[in-house]
Order: structure tokens, then sequence, then C-alpha cells
């Protein structure tokens, strides 16, 4: 695992992506009119293709050029959702949003430590710590990188319709957007 970084203005560091298993990078996070760092978080094994073999590729597999299409829409999805909620959504909001994503992929266990998650909200730990103490208020509860819930929906109210489309009771009656 990995974490594409950037430096502010003010010198901050910026965490723009965190790179995971099964994961892909593309050239357009590494152009030379956007100066951008990787750091290394766990030991990771990393594969290059150059472009000759991905246009070998896309020439001759219909199917994968579809998928870097996808692929690339996926990316720029993110980065819009990405900007929306760094920008538009308070401390609270960003650390609700962010745990649904793991309610909603079953795994209900946050999969970085709570300082790189808070980097990656744009946040100070501090910050991270004082909304998961407002989430206990709501039953939202973070057992060292466990999220335990009182009833199961609390962190509803955090999902939006791009999380949602991943949540098999997004819009049903069992949806507190219903």
């Amino acid at each position: 695992m990995f974490k594409l970084t950037k430096i502010d203005e003010h010198g901050d560091e910026i965490v723009l992506k965190i790179v995971d298993k099964k994961d892909l990078v593309s050239p357009m996070h590494f152009s030379p009119h956007y100066d951008v760092a990787a750091d290394f978080v766990k030991n990771t094994t990393l594969f290059y293709f150059s472009q000759e073999a991905i246009a070998k590729a896309m020439a001759s597999h219909h199917q994968f050029s579809l998928n870097i299409v996808q692929f690339l829409a996926d990316g720029v999805q993110s980065l819009m959702l990405s900007a929306e909620v760094l920008r538009l959504k308070t401390a609270k909001e960003k650390v609700g949003w962010y745990l649904v994503h793991s309610k909603i992929n079953a795994t209900f266990e946050l999969p970085y430590p709570k300082s790189l998650t808070a980097a990656y909200l744009g946040m100070q730990p501090e910050s991270f710590s004082r909304a998961l103490s407002e989430l206990k208020k709501e039953g939202v509860f973070l057992d060292n990188k466990k999220i335990r819930l009182d009833n199961g929906d609390e962190l509803c109210t955090y999902c939006d319709p791009v999380i949602g489309s991943n949540c098999a009771f997004f819009k049903t009656s069992e949806c507190a957007h219903h």
C-alpha cells in the first residue's frame, strides 16, 4: 500500500489517494505539471506496464479498451466525489461518509491507521478523533479498527447516491433515503 501525496502552499502534506490491493495508478497522477509523490506505507509490489504494452493490448482486446475507459471514468468520478466531500462536509460528516464505505463493503473495519485516514480526509488526527466522539452519540463506535453500530443503520444518513449505488438497500423501504 502507498499513498499519493502533494505538498500545499503552506507546506502541509495532502493525501490525494491511498493505493491498496487491486488499485491502479495511471500516468495522469504523475504529470510533469502536477507535483505528486508516492510514499509507501507498507511493503508493496508494483507492476509497471509500458505505454506500448497498453496500446498493444487495447488494439487487440476490445474488452481491455472498455476496461481502461471505465477505469478512467471511475477515477474522474472519484476525484469529483472527493473534492465535494473534502470541501463541503463538516468533520463529522466526512468521517461518517468514510465509514459508510466500510459498511457497504461489509468489512466493518477501518482499512488504514487513523492518522492516514484523517490525512486522506483533509483533517488533523485530533479532528478525526473529535468527529468519532460525536458519532458515538449517534451509536457509531470504533473499537480499535472495527466499526460497531448500535442498530445497524446509523451511518445511512452519511450515504450518498454514489456510495449507495453499491448498497443492496439503497432507496428501498429499508433505506434512510427512501
